[in-house]
């Protein structure tokens, strides 16, 4: 393979590698599109994650399931590492895959149950998947050296909803880690960091995407990231639900940073604060599936010419509701409650008061509702009494001008929803259903 004096960064997601002949079509893609010395950034396999999750859930109260979980994820491990790999390489691998079960199995019967222990569960998936591509691309004569993320990526999540890297410390680690590891490829665990105690972190939905445009911006000679997936790139709306869906080739940054906020499966939402910070790198969407094909480049600059419009639906979202007392200035509190939200990166997806009902309505991802909800009761300084709404959905547009925030609000305004409001560049409607579907593709027909 060659070696130019620049880097670049791959990242895989899970859909990207599930199965035998996903890692062979991945490793091909490595062989074609990267070179010596790039960073390749894996997520876990499949739905390794989801059933590391369920152990950890299940062993609380269901010791059937709990070994049922355990067994799934041995065996499709095992598959793949005896689908990959010679029986030598994998007999080792195996052995490694027995052990670090054994270890987990100790942790979790131990009942803790605690955070640290749910971190350290569940970021297994990944150091799985980067040590099972490291052997694969050594017996195709690729070197390849494999780096677990948590030895130089650290981060701390005492403020926000997503852990924050310390970027001094995590750049003098990871370069004194490439300093003495030179003409191979380096295979990095995503998703997984660790703390200033050692344990581990996660960093979030989509964090391996995080852990790319990090990897990046603390190098200084990497040219680009790319984020394979198994779409070819940023589309009008999700191509899944509406079929004549178009693909941006070019996406200004600025939309890009509103797409990650708001979406759940495209990008994280913290993996373009790297790029804003860093003069060195351009990101690009790919899809694994087809790699030739056309994809989207994320542009720094804001083009004149950009008329990018996209459509979001996020259903996995929830809307925390605060019943102000009637003695209370209800926008004065608001006002102090956003702000106090700010000062510990709560800020929501959307926010809304119903000045008839006295409620402030905050709309925040699913995964991150206790979190907050939990902040807000310690910190409320009012009386006030605070309730959650579930199957709530979110569809957002991206990219707003005259004629198609007309076409949003006619559209919406005979839907079930809980209120419309409009930042920045985006209009975002919260709906009380999950049925979203048929009024994702009435929008974009309208729209485009």
């Amino acid at each position: 393979m060659k070696k130019f004096s620049f880097r670049q960064v791959h990242k895989f997601g899970g859909s990207s590698i599930h199965n035998i002949q996903s890692y062979k079509r991945v490793a091909n893609i490595i062989k074609e599109y990267s070179q010596i010395d790039d960073f390749i950034v894996l997520s876990a396999s499949g739905n390794t994650t989801n059933y590391l999750i369920n152990w950890f859930k299940a062993i609380k109260n269901n010791s059937v399931f709990a070994n049922t979980m355990q067994e799934k994820i041995f065996f499709y491990q095992k598959e793949l590492i005896y689908g990959l790999l010679s029986n030598k390489s994998a007999n080792i691998l195996l052995l490694k895959l027995t052990t670090d079960l054994k270890y987990l199995n100790k942790l979790l019967i131990s009942k803790k149950f605690n955070h640290d222990i749910y971190n350290e569960v569940v970021g297994y998936g990944e150091i799985w998947s980067a040590i099972l591509m490291s052997y694969f691309l050594k017996e195709l004569n690729i070197p390849s050296y494999y780096l677990d993320s948590r030895l130089f990526l650290c981060a701390d999540n005492k403020d926000g909803i997503y852990p924050t890297i310390n970027f001094d410390l995590s750049k003098k680690l990871l370069n004194k880690i490439i300093k003495n590891v030179s003409n191979k490829i380096l295979i990095v665990s995503g998703f997984i960091a660790r703390n200033n105690q050692g344990k581990t972190i996660l960093l979030g939905r989509n964090g391996s995407d995080y852990s790319a445009t990090q990897i990046a911006s603390l190098v200084k000679n990497v040219s680009r990231v790319t984020i394979w997936s198994d779409i070819n790139g940023i589309y009008s709306a999700d191509p899944f639900l509406v079929k004549n869906a178009l693909l941006w080739r070019n996406l200004n940054l600025f939309k890009a940073q509103e797409l990650a906020r708001l979406s759940h499966n495209i990008l994280h939402p913290r993996c373009l604060e790297p790029i804003f910070l860093s003069n060195y790198f351009n990101l690009y969407i790919r899809c694994s599936l087809n790699p030739k094909k056309d994809y989207t480049k994320i542009n720094r600059v804001m083009n004149q010419d950009d008329q990018a419009k996209i459509i979001v639906n996020n259903n996995y979202v929830s809307l925390i509701e605060i019943f102000i007392e009637k003695n209370n200035n209800l926008y004065k509190l608001n006002k102090k409650i956003l702000i106090l939200l700010k000062s510990k990166k709560f800020n929501p997806l959307a926010a809304y008061i119903h000045k008839k009902r006295k409620i402030i309505q905050l709309c925040y991802s699913t995964e991150s509702l206790f979190i907050v909800s939990s902040f807000l009761r310690k910190k409320l300084f009012f009386h006030g009494k605070i309730f959650f709404k579930k199957k709530i959905s979110l569809i957002a547009l991206i990219g707003k001008d005259k004629k198609s925030r007309y076409f949003f609000y006619k559209i919406l305004k005979n839907k079930p929803v809980e209120f419309i409001c409009e930042k920045f560049i985006s209009l975002i409607a919260i709906l009380n259903t999950n049925r979203t579907i048929k009024i994702v593709s009435e929008l974009h027909k309208n729209i485009f």
